[in-house]
């Protein structure tokens, strides 16, 4: 638990460094999942490839479609949605659509593109949950609540002694980010993100439990997992993350995990 503390620690150090520069925790960036030349998003259902150039339309209140421009052949869009509408129609969004035809083709995510897409929404929700302290001053019980429920207590109160700088107010401490890099130890940096693509490992595990009253109860896992070929400074890995099942159906982070030595 200590090495994992020190770990997790880091990451969230590494995450906070938008904030303590000036900059506002959305301009924080993820790997993106690329499909073909487009980027899944949450709420995409599929998308179009333009096989010869074809007319992007609207569609009007009176049900009469207009042209708007001409898609040129080899372009990609993202579908959101889909009406049966003049032999079909594929929402690309801000209320166009391109036409069902011979001169589009029509595709769907993969099953594991979108598993992808789910679990990478809920790692990023754990990531950004971490910003919400990194302006102003808090109580530790204020830190203790915004972290939950995506850290454990354990990893909460070390992040808050060891990262954290005090100040008095009204005789209550508080803690707050220093407004500058300065306090940061660079040697701890560990790797926070993943590239999130089809060779991204995604394994569900169960482990049975037993409590302090001899009750026996199931702990579902996610592990997330890539190989990364490293550096100069770092050598070649899989960088694992495990995440722990809550009974309301989110998740935390419970391990970090370096492997060395190990490939795909």
């Amino acid at each position: 638990m200590k090495n994992f503390l020190k770990i997790l620690f880091a990451t969230v150090i590494f995450a906070s460094f938008p904030i303590a520069n000036g900059v506002s925790a959305n301009a924080a960036t993820f790997g993106k999942i690329m499909w073909g030349k487009t980027e899944l998003k949450i709420g995409q259902i599929g998308k179009v490839t333009v096989l010869q150039d074809t007319t992007l339309v609207k569609l009007e209140s009176n049900g009469s479609l207009t042209p708007i421009r001409t898609l040129k052949k080899g372009d990609e869009y993202r579908v959101y949605t889909y009406k049966s509408n003049f032999n079909g129609l594929y929402g690309v969004g801000s209320g166009s659509f391109v036409q069902k035809n011979t001169k589009i083709k029509y595709e769907t995510p993969s099953k594991k593109k979108l598993e992808i897409l789910t679990l990478q929404k809920l790692f990023q929700e754990a990531r950004l949950k971490q910003y919400s302290i990194t302006q102003g001053t808090y109580t530790k019980q204020d830190i203790l609540t915004l972290f939950n429920t995506n850290f454990t207590d354990e990893f909460t109160s070390q992040f808050i002694s060891s990262s954290m700088l005090k100040k008095e107010i009204n005789g209550v401490t508080h803690y707050y980010f220093p407004t500058n890099t300065d306090h940061i130890n660079t040697s701890l940096f560990v790797e926070n993100s993943f590239s999130w693509t089809e060779q991204t490992i995604i394994t569900y595990d169960q482990t049975t439990t037993i409590d302090k009253d001899n009750k026996k109860g199931i702990h579902d896992y996610v592990k997330i997992s890539e190989y990364q070929k490293g550096n100069d400074l770092v050598k070649p890995h899989t960088y694992t993350i495990v995440l722990l099942k809550l009974e309301n159906g989110s998740y935390k982070i419970v391990d970090i995990q370096k492997q060395f030595g190990t490939s795909k």
